[in-house]
């Protein structure tokens, strides 16, 4: 699963036929197929996770200009103009707006609730859109049973460098509860980076208990990283879409390599030969130079 600004991306093998075809996709590489489920979810991203969580808190105060956000560290405060969180294709709406209007301004402020941030993302994925499958993600689009799973989130990674706690659930509930004076003497980040972080984790942790369904506490079947090896993953899913398409869908033919200890003895073998050669060819020359001689004492 990878997180980008505007939409995730949900991409993982499967062992079953999808009941959906629309998002069953078959890849063969290297003589072998593999069945693939993959779902792209618009708006549910980081960047459009801030607009919505905004657009939802804002009316919730009735439109007054001081707004508490949960999801911020306390003692963070942002001036947002409302046009920019209610406009766009994830928060828009055709009624126009009266009031507020696209340019009045609403000073937020963080409080860092961890419980309200869960309550506040928890009706941003309102699971009880109708499901016409067996099972569910979120938007109601069917999703086969997952049986591995990794995770890319520079959000998560800091949350386990902050609370040692296995568990995902009090680990953000426990990251969500610092304010930003504590977390900028941890990390050296932008403020305005550093405080998207807790709602971006709690929506990983929700998307992942009620969107994704997975089973946090099954060992080894979900993992979060930031990095494969030393190396930034980046976007995961992206890179290995381009990697799979220099991949030939037949298996290549296999060309035996001659062992290494067989090398020396060629080697050998080789110098022998030429040595041989030589060594005629001086033969030779010698004896027909020897035959002249002769022929030259008869006269």
């Amino acid at each position: 699963m990878t997180i980008g600004g505007a939409s995730t991306r949900i991409t993982f093998k499967s062992k079953e036929r999808s009941t959906d075809p629309e998002n069953d996709v078959t890849l063969r590489l290297y003589g072998q197929e593999h069945r693939v489920y993959t779902h792209h979810f618009l708006c549910h991203g980081r960047d459009q996770l801030g607009k919505r969580l905004l657009l939802k808190a804002i009316p919730d105060h009735g439109y007054v200009r001081d707004v508490s956000n949960p999801c911020w560290p306390l003692s963070y405060s942002r001036a947002v103009r409302f046009g920019s969180v209610h406009d766009g294709p994830c928060t828009g709406s055709n009624a126009s707006l009266s009031t507020p209007t696209s340019e009045d301004v609403f000073h937020v402020t963080g409080s860092s609730n961890s419980s309200a941030c869960r309550k506040l993302m928890g009706s941003l994925l309102d699971s009880s859109l109708f499901c016409g499958f067996s099972q569910c993600s979120p938007n109601g689009v069917f999703q086969p049973n997952i049986t591995r799973f990794q995770v890319i989130s520079e959000a998560l990674e800091l949350v386990k460098k902050m609370t040692p706690s296995t568990d995902l659930g009090q680990a953000v509930d426990s990251f969500c509860g610092l304010s930003m004076e504590e977390l900028s003497k941890r990390f050296q980040m932008r403020p305005d980076s550093l405080a998207d972080h807790c709602s971006v984790s709690t929506f990983i942790y929700y998307l992942s208990t009620r969107g994704f369904l997975f089973d946090l506490d099954s060992s080894g079947q979900i993992t979060f990283q930031e990095k494969v090896g030393n190396i930034s993953a980046g976007w995961a899913l992206g890179y290995m879409l381009n990697l799979t398409n220099t991949i030939p869908e037949d298996k290549p033919s296999s060309l035996k390599a001659i062992e290494y200890g067989i090398w020396p003895l060629l080697f050998i073998l080789f110098v022998l030969m030429l040595t041989g050669s030589f060594t005629r060819i001086a033969y030779r020359v010698m004896a027909k130079d020897n035959g002249q001689d002769r022929i030259l004492e008869g006269l």
